[in-house]
C-alpha cells in the first residue's frame, strides 16, 4: 500500500483481520475492517467504479469465494492474485481476467538476480535474462498473450 501511496496511486483495502487492519492505519494504509467475500462490502467499497482488484489471502476458499463474486458484478474487471501455492494458483487461472502472482515463482527470480549482481554481471544482462524468464513464465500461464 505505502509504494501505491507514494506512486499516487488511489486504492482501498479490505482486511477481515482486526489486528492487520490496526497496523496498516498506524501505517497510513487507507483499510477498512470489512468482509471482501460480502458482494454488498465489495459495491460499497466502491467495485463499480475500480480499475482493477487485487487480492491477497491466507484461506484459498475464501478468496475464490471473493474472486466469484467480483466476477458476478464486474465479469471484465481484471483481478490480480497472489498466492502461495500452485494449487492455488491453478484454481484462480482457470478463471477469466484473473492474473496471477505467484510468490514462489517471485522469490526465485528475486533471489536469481541477487546471485547474478552478486558475481558481477550488468544490470543490462540481469534485466534482459529476467524480463526473458517473465515472458516465459506469461506464455506458458496464458497461451496467446503477449507482455512487454
Amino acid at each position: 500500500s505505502e509504494i501505491l501511496r507514494h506512486a499516487g496511486v488511489a486504492h482501498l483495502l479490505l482486511e477481515a483481520d482486526a489486528q492487520k487492519v490496526e497496523a496498516a492505519r498506524a501505517a497510513g494504509a487507507p483499510v477498512f475492517h470489512a468482509d471482501a467475500s460480502r458482494p454488498d462490502t465489495l459495491l460499497a467499497a466502491g467495485l463499480t467504479h475500480a480499475h482493477l482488484v487485487v487480492l491477497t489471502f491466507a484461506h484459498a476458499q475464501q478468496a475464490l469465494r471473493i474472486a466469484q463474486a467480483i466476477a458476478e458484478h464486474r465479469p471484465a474487471l481484471t483481478l490480480w492474485v497472489s498466492c502461495r501455492s500452485t494449487t492455488a494458483a491453478d484454481a484462480f487461472r482457470a478463471m477469466p481476467n484473473v492474473r496471477v502472482y505467484q510468490q514462489s515463482f517471485a522469490a526465485a527470480i528475486g533471489l536469481a538476480e541477487q546471485v547474478m549482481s552478486t558475481l558481477g554481471m550488468s544490470t543490462e544482462l540481469i534485466e534482459g535474462h529476467i524480463s526473458a524468464m517473465r515472458r516465459r513464465l506469461d506464455s506458458s500461464r496464458f497461451p496467446g498473450s503477449s507482455s512487454s
